[in-house]
């Protein structure tokens, strides 16, 4: 090419490639632009299945969530690094979309104390062209000076305040990260299904398995639920962050099938809790066993748990059996 053809030629834009590189490929995000390189599989995996929604919607080939979810829900015990992934996808997210990202959790310092921190400390490392894109202020962040293209903290208890959230433009979209989402209102969930309807809002829960009820525990154990969603399990061995010897405490101090390894290490739904004689896991795999048809007669068990003082309670449960 002459001198002349070149110098006719249009300046290339370094971000909107980088943009479209991330794009293609979000992994070049986090190693080249984030630079977030201590992470383990599982989070470029979480990350990966993410833009593959926005694939499928936008016809390019997908590499992890072929079916295009826009529900994922991550569970684990206590320190893989869940909510500094909340903050990697976040800067994902809106490095290669304009998105607003609302940020909820039980308590609002469970985000301005947790995931606000985490959401800096990546931007630190990231490099300065990305650095300088974002407005960091308060319990708002911006990029571009857009205040539609942002993040913001809200608590749980008040889901009424996420209510209408839905994207402006043809092009926008609208993420909910719920962290610690077990102990979530559920009131919260039936306020972003207008959002969700749209088909341009995600949904990311992130939590301990704490409890056996609620959108959380269905999400993965719930079968019509659980459809929904893009589903990670997050076990000690596939975190770089989990140190063995802690679990070693756990399994000494209260056992390998005790409820608090299950939820606090293992990252596992505990099948039994205080003062509770049937398993809610078993209640659940019975209904959704199939009706008899054979014409037998059904019988009636009686189970009686005796109290035996302190904070007990008797129970008393009746099932039909055939």
């Amino acid at each position: 090419m002459s001198p002349a053809a070149q110098a006719q030629q249009p300046e290339s834009d370094p971000i909107a490639e980088a943009v479209e590189l991330s794009r293609q490929d979000p992994e070049w995000f986090l190693e080249n632009i984030l630079r977030a390189t201590d992470r383990d599989p599982w989070q470029t995996q979480l990350v990966e299945a993410i833009n593959d929604v926005f694939n499928k919607r936008e016809g390019r080939p997908t590499k992890r969530n072929h079916e295009g979810k826009n529900r994922f829900t991550i569970r684990s015990g206590h320190g893989p690094g869940k909510t500094t992934t909340a903050a990697m996808i976040a800067h994902f997210v809106n490095f290669t979309h304009v998105a607003q990202i609302g940020c909820t959790a039980t308590k609002y310092k469970q985000i301005t104390t947790r995931l606000w921190p985490r959401f800096r400390m990546l931007r630190a490392g990231a490099i300065d062209e990305y650095q300088a894109l974002m407005n960091v202020k308060g319990e708002k962040i911006t990029w571009a000076n857009d205040p539609d293209w942002c993040m913001w903290a809200e608590t749980a208890t008040q889901p009424e305040n996420l209510q209408g959230v839905h994207p402006n433009g043809a092009n926008d979209w609208v993420v909910f990260i719920v962290d610690e989402a077990s102990g979530v209102n559920e009131v919260l969930f039936q306020v972003i299904q207008g959002a969700l309807a749209t088909g341009r809002a995600i949904l990311i829960l992130i939590g301990n398995p704490t409890q056996n009820v609620g959108e959380f525990y269905a999400s993965f154990n719930k079968k019509i639920v659980a459809e929904m969603y893009y589903q990670i399990h997050v076990r000690p061995e596939d975190s770089s962050h989990m140190d063995p010897k802690e679990g070693e405490r756990y399994i000494r101090r209260y056992g390998i099938n005790s409820p608090v390894t299950k939820v606090r290490w293992l990252g596992e739904f505990a099948e039994t809790a205080q003062n509770q004689l049937i398993p809610h896991s078993h209640l659940m795999a019975a209904l959704s066993r199939p009706l008899v048809d054979d014409g037998s007669i059904a019988k009636l068990r009686v189970v009686i748990d005796v109290a035996d003082g302190g904070d007990d309670e008797t129970i008393i449960d009746a099932a039909k059996l055939h």
